[in-house]
């Protein structure tokens, strides 16, 4: 039997046994406490459906230590298990903001969700505190675990000095649990907003308000939906201190291991700056918290990571001034004011063929990019709004001739700012190869993302194959596999963008979990030597208005497994 009948034939019962397998897959709605200091222990509670006989916590990061699992049963529904109470030890090191995790049940492995590690002390929210005779005394230096109800206003004092700085940032959409699209500000006695927010481009459009306290006294933090409209699953935790607050950095990166000197913009105390290490990676990116002292920022600001030697915009460099630069190259540059064009000017040889990556929003800044190339009689080659549903632009330039270009680089809306920062990478266009996990439904459903393999059992997974620069076969290597489990990949065929993999286990195999590491590799006489390429799975967390738009998502590399009991049925076919 040739190779691909064999993989049809290990394919035909799984598709037969796709419903019931979705009637024993374990739910999880939500984790709570949403997040926690780091080097303290607590009890997590996992909210869902089909959660009895807890086994595992899955976590893609590292730091968190499960230590026992206990069952919450609900009376109403024939003592169903709807939460599973976790004990849980974070790490005095572990990594500080979003870790995703998975629970691993003795029937399967539930949706991803999110649990968010700080630095600070923790404390909850106390109702009633919907009045400033009534809000909650808290002091600096402390994170707030609270939730909105419908038309309510959650209000906390504290006291400050003349020439303090205050920060305060909510973490509600970047939860991943509900579309609350908070509101945020800081009040002076008088009921003065000294401070306000709504959205912000570096925190996914969740709100952060900072300023310098002009006198001595009492001062408050008002938290609210938009619109009023929160209900008691609109939870939050909001940042409270004297840390450092900047919208943006300048440059936006730098090459790996490289000693880079930042400069902090959008901050309320004046530019500030800092200087670190890049980290050795392969990724494409890392990030930084930013710090004063002993303050720490609570969201990261991220930083771009590319070999390319580094830039600086110079102006002026407006059409008639452009700047010169060299390729391979990667600019850093800021649109400082609404109106502001950036021009480049770059050499070329007729055929050939550069990527022209411009990174903001996707790096935290507010610019929605725009990039056109002209040769210099003012033709215009080719340009780029948005790509892949991002609002940073990409653009695929093959020279026509040899000669120079001229390049720009704008806001959408003409618009700019101190923090309307930019990376602009160009590099000869090389072949690429990415791997992602095939989505079923639409956005925000998590449907077979992860293996839940019975038993003496197959199950499988679509994995898609984007090429880029070539067509030739890819071979599928995936490591990490627990005992008693094998896995059959078929080399995914020229022009071929799904591929099924078929994981089997052993009858006698053990029920364990694992976060598989899954790579591709281009094979043939034609292959571009040495290409490959890794897994890069994004998860849809917060969903909405208009058109279930995604707000919150987050990304992993690895592919959840869990070898589970034996199903109560078998298929012959």
């Amino acid at each position: 039997m040739s190779r691909a009948l064999s993989l049809l034939a290990l394919l035909a019962p799984l598709a037969l046994a796709s419903e019931a397998q979705a009637q024993a897959t374990p739910n999880l709605g939500v984790v709570t406490p949403r997040g926690a200091q780091r080097g303290t222990s607590l009890t997590l509670t996992c909210w869902g459906r089909r959660l009895a006989e807890p086994q595992e916590l899955l976590c893609y990061r590292p730091g968190i230590e499960a230590l026992s699992y206990e069952e919450v049963h609900n009376k109403r529904w024939k003592g169903e298990v709807r939460a599973v109470r976790i004990k849980v030890r974070l790490a005095p090191d572990c990594p500080l903001g979003e870790h995703p995790l998975r629970l691993r049940t003795s029937r399967g492995v539930t949706e991803l969700r999110t649990f968010w590690v700080g630095s600070l002390p923790e404390l909850n929210e106390k109702e009633p505190n919907g009045e400033l005779s009534r809000a909650q005394e808290v002091p600096l230096e402390r994170t707030i675990n609270g939730r909105v109800t419908r038309e309510d206003l959650d209000l906390y004092r504290f006291t400050g000095k003349q020439g303090q700085r205050v920060t305060a940032e909510l973490v509600a959409m970047r939860l991943g649990h509900r579309f609350f699209d908070a509101s945020l500000a800081i009040l002076d006695e008088g009921r003065f907003e000294l401070a306000k927010s709504d959205d912000t481009a570096f925190a996914g459009q969740d709100p952060v308000a900072s300023c310098v306290l002009p006198k001595d006294g009492t001062y408050f933090v008002r938290v609210r939906e938009s619109t009023y409209r929160g209900d008691g699953n609109c939870r939050y935790r909001l940042h409270l201190g004297t840390f450092p607050r900047p919208t943006a950095s300048f440059p936006l990166g730098g090459r790996p291991g490289q000693a880079l000197s930042l400069r902090y913009l959008g901050e309320a105390a004046g530019v500030s700056s800092q200087t670190l290490t890049l980290p050795v990676s392969s990724a494409t990116r890392c990030e930084v918290f930013p710090s004063a002292g002993e303050a720490l920022a609570q969201t990261p600001l991220p930083l771009a990571l590319s070999d390319h030697p580094c830039v600086s915009e110079a102006e002026p460099n407006d059409r008639k001034r452009a700047q010169k630069i060299s390729l391979p190259a990667a600019v850093d540059g800021v649109l400082e004011r609404a109106g502001d064009h950036d021009f480049f000017t770059f050499s070329a040889k007729k055929g050939q063929t550069f990527w022209i990556r411009l990174r903001a929003r996707s790096l935290g800044s507010p610019l929605d990019g725009v990039v056109n190339v002209w040769d210099r009689l003012g033709k215009h080659r080719v340009g780029n709004d948005d790509n892949r549903r991002q609002p940073d632009s990409v653009v695929r330039f093959r020279a026509p001739e040899t000669k120079d270009y001229d390049l720009r680089v704008r806001d959408f809306l003409n618009r700019g700012g101190p923090d309307f920062v930019y990376r602009l990478e160009i590099s000869p266009a090389r072949p690429e190869l990415e791997l992602a996990v095939h989505r079923f439904g639409r956005e925000g459903n998590q449907d077979r993302q992860a293996v839940a393999l019975p038993q003496g059992n197959r199950m499988a997974v679509l994995l898609r194959v984007r090429r880029q620069g070539f067509n030739t076969p890819v071979a599928l290597d995936v490591a990490g596999l627990s005992s008693g489990v094998v896995v059959h990949t078929p080399d995914a065929p020229p022009g071929a963008s799904v591929v099924p993999v078929v994981f089997e286990a052993h009858p006698q195999a053990t029920p364990a979990g694992s976060l598989l590491s899954v790579r591709g590799r281009a094979i043939g006489d034609k292959a571009p030597p040495g290409l490959s390429g890794s897994l890069r799975h994004r998860v849809e967390l917060t969903t909405g208005n208009p058109n279930r738009a995604v707000y919150a998502e987050t990304e992993v590399e690895r592919l959840a497994l869990g070898v589970t009991k034996a199903a109560p049925f078998r298929l012959r076919v």
